[in-house]
């Protein structure tokens, strides 16, 4: 897979990746308690034409959670989604409404559910506009 371009907020660091074609792109988020949060942006092996946007957390103890945040049936939006999804990931860490320190379960999905629920209504906000 080609590199995705997306601007990341100053706390976040795109990995490096194998230089094969299908490798995902990586962006993480080291919180000072040790915790890293992974987004990661691959192409669908099962259909070619689609992308996923995954979330990871890597606690110090090496618990690691991962989570589907949603697929995308192009480079562009999941490109975009994951510009969005980082931002909205650091607002909600910074905000204290994920733990940095031991993100629970429930917490993860609940910041993945205000996502796609915020996203959905920024797409009926575009529609509205352009039928106006």
């Amino acid at each position: 897979m080609t590199r995705f371009d997306i601007d990341l907020p100053d706390a976040w660091r795109r990995q490096p990746t194998a230089d094969r074609r299908d490798s995902p792109t990586k962006l993480s988020y080291r919180a000072s308690t040790g915790t890293t949060f992974i987004v990661t942006i691959s192409a669908d092996a099962s259909d070619g034409d689609a992308y996923s946007l995954r979330l990871s957390t890597e606690t110090p103890t090496n618990v690691r959670h991962d989570y589907l945040v949603d697929k995308y049936d192009s480079r562009r939006a999941v490109a975009s989604a994951a510009e969005s999804f980082v931002v909205h990931l650091t607002r909600q860490i910074e905000g204290d409404e994920l733990s940095a320190s031991d993100p629970s379960t429930d917490a993860v999905q609940r910041t993945i559910k205000s996502f796609r629920d915020e996203s959905v209504l920024q797409s009926l906000r575009r529609t509205v506009d352009e039928l106006l």
